[in-house]
Parts: C-alpha cells; sequence; structure tokens
C-alpha cells in the first residue's frame, strides 16, 4: 500500500511517499480503508520527533492521528463493525503503532464509530481529534467541567479544536468569550461566542473582564505561548485554566500550575486521551446528525501534497481543518 513516511526525524525534506506492506488485523483490530486522514499541528511534531517520548517509534514511520473510511477487515474478537461499514476514528499511533496517512489503517476497534448519515467522509476525518480535545477539556469533570451559565474563555477559537469548543460550550449553556485574528471574528460569533475579540487588541483583557464581571469560570487555552496575557488573573477564585499541550510553547507547567493554587484557581494541562474514542465520536456524530454541531471549513489536499499540508498546519493561521485525500470516496 502507499503510505507517507519518515525514515529519521526532522523537516519536511524527510516526508515520502513509500510502498509499505498490507498490515494484517489481529485480535480487537479492525482495518480500514482510508478515504480522508485529518491533519493535525500534532503530525509536524511527530515529524520532528516531538513526540517520540510518548512512545517507541520504528522507521520507516507513518504519519498520521486521525482518518475516515470504509472497514475493509475485522480481526478475531471484533463486534459492531463489518466490511463496507463507513467509519472514523482516532488512529493507534499515539500507542505507538502506524499512524493513518496510509491507504490502509490498523486501528482498536474501541477507537471507531459509524460515520452519520448524511456526513461525508471528508468531513468526517476532520472530526476525530479536534472535537474529541474540545470536548473533553471543556467538559470532562478533570478538566473544564464546564456548568451551565458559568462563563468561558476559548483562546484561539477559528482553528479546528477552537471552533468545536466554541459549539459545545454554547450547547452546554454557557456564556462563551473568544478570542481569533480580526478576520475570523464573525465566523465564531456564527458559532456561539456572545463576546468575539481580537487578540491582536491591547485592550481584549480589559473587555474581557468588563464582560465576566468577578471573573471567568473557565479559560480554555488551544494557543499556548504567552498569547494570552494575565491568563490566571482573567479567572475567579476556583477558575480552572485548560491549557491543550502543544509540546512547543508551553512553558513552565509545573511553576504556572503553583501560581494558580497560590492564587485559588486550577491550571490543567490537557493531552487528548483516546480511551473512550469511540463512545465519544458516535456521541458527537449524533450531535453533528441533528445539526447541532456546525463542522469547520474543510479544505482537501492530495496525499502526494502532504509536505504542503504540514507547512500550511505549522503556519498556525489555518481555519478549520485540512485532511489528506488517500483513497478519496472511490470504493
Amino acid at each position: 500500500m502507499k503510505a507517507v513516511v519518515i525514515d529519521r526525524f526532522g523537516g519536511t525534506q524527510n516526508l515520502r511517499l513509500a510502498d509499505v506492506p498490507l498490515p494484517q488485523p489481529g485480535p480487537g483490530q479492525v482495518r480500514v480503508h482510508v478515504a480522508f486522514a485529518g491533519v493535525n499541528p500534532a503530525d509536524w511534531k511527530d515529524m520532528e520527533g516531538l513526540v517520540a517520548g510518548f512512545y517507541e517509534v520504528s522507521f520507516p514511520h507513518i504519519l498520521g492521528f486521525d482518518a475516515a473510511g470504509v472497514v475493509d477487515a475485522v480481526g478475531p474478537g471484533v463486534s459492531g463493525f463489518a466490511p463496507g461499514d463507513p467509519v472514523f476514528t482516532t488512529s493507534d499511533h499515539g500507542d505507538g503503532l502506524a499512524g493513518s496517512w496510509a491507504e490502509y489503517l490498523l486501528v482498536s476497534a474501541p477507537r471507531l464509530a459509524l460515520v452519520p448519515a448524511g456526513l461525508d467522509l471528508a468531513s468526517a476525518a476532520a472530526v476525530p481529534i479536534a472535537a474529541l480535545t474540545a470536548n473533553q477539556a471543556l467538559l470532562a469533570p478533570q478538566r473544564g467541567n464546564l456548568q451551565a451559565g458559568q462563563r468561558v474563555l476559548i483562546h484561539g477559537a477559528s482553528g479546528g479544536v477552537g471552533s468545536f469548543a466554541v459549539q459545545l460550550a454554547a450547547l452546554a449553556g454557557a456564556r462563551v468569550a473568544t478570542t481569533c485574528s480580526a478576520a475570523n471574528l464573525a465566523y465564531v460569533g456564527e458559532l456561539g461566542s456572545e463576546l468575539a475579540l481580537d487578540y491582536r487588541d491591547p485592550d481584549f483583557p480589559q473587555r474581557l473582564r468588563d464582560w465576566s464581571g468577578e471573573g471567568l469560570d473557565l479559560i480554555v487555552d488551544a494557543v499556548g505561548g504567552d498569547t494570552l496575557p494575565e491568563r490566571l488573573q482573567l479567572l475567579r477564585r476556583g477558575g480552572r485554566l485548560v491549557s491543550i499541550a502543544t509540546l512547543v510553547a508551553d512553558g513552565d507547567v509545573a511553576a504556572e500550575t503553583a501560581q494558580a493554587r497560590s492564587m485559588g484557581r486550577e491550571k490543567i494541562y490537557a493531552i487528548m486521551d483516546a480511551d473512550r474514542a469511540g463512545e465519544e465520536l458516535a456521541a458527537l456524530g449524533a450531535r453533528i446528525a441533528a445539526g447541532e454541531l456546525r463542522l469547520p471549513p474543510v479544505q482537501v489536499i492530495d496525499l502526494q501534497d502532504a509536505v504542503n499540508a504540514v507547512e500550511l498546519v505549522r503556519s498556525g493561521h489555518v481555519r478549520g481543518k485540512l485532511v489528506l485525500r488517500v483513497c478519496g470516496d472511490g470504493f
């Protein structure tokens, strides 16, 4: 099968389209014929070796953390999925297995969900990592634990994670403020943001204070670095800062966690958990099918142009989501 691989860590010059052996499903595994694969910031970090400390890597190393396609074969012990089923999924890449930038993907059955009726496979491939990250950051009890009526800031609201987070927060009954570029203010307003702020405006922290009164209940930071000034001071006592892991701009997590505690706030460093991915994706898919969740704009790039996709997502200025056309819809 064809796959995008690297033979060593480094820049995009190391990406190549290669012929690799077709994987065979083992117990509890499903082989998916990949139609489209998501492109995420984690991909360029994986390419450069920044996530290698989380799992063992063997070369040639296939990139890719999520995908949509059609079940091709199932291993022993798998129930609930059969060849021909349209599915979307996170890959087992975070556990050291091959990623989704390939014509076929082996994945643990509990990570799979059926694609809801009416959702095309390109759009489905844009959902898993972004939507799961947003859902967990906002709603998981040990993370945001967002409640109806609370005030939340989504920092970096126009990207894949942020656009899902705005909608999920509004659906939870929260009051939502957002930051993004000036060009995307109207877009995040359409998603459910009550107060949309240009992150380049030096007055935006004061505008947040004026809006939030005693302070924000929750901040979800999908950007990282020093892009959100005075973030702990913007929270009320007892408020939470959920910082989604960037691996490149996370600062001194231990120091900020201690500082938050000393101020009566809580800092939480969040990495997406795939343990219940299939169950969560099924629930999110139902909300998409019901029209409750609007998908972010999706840009499709051919697999052989993976270098361009990586460079675009690495720029940090993609509105919505990028996906790679692997086999497309032609099954």
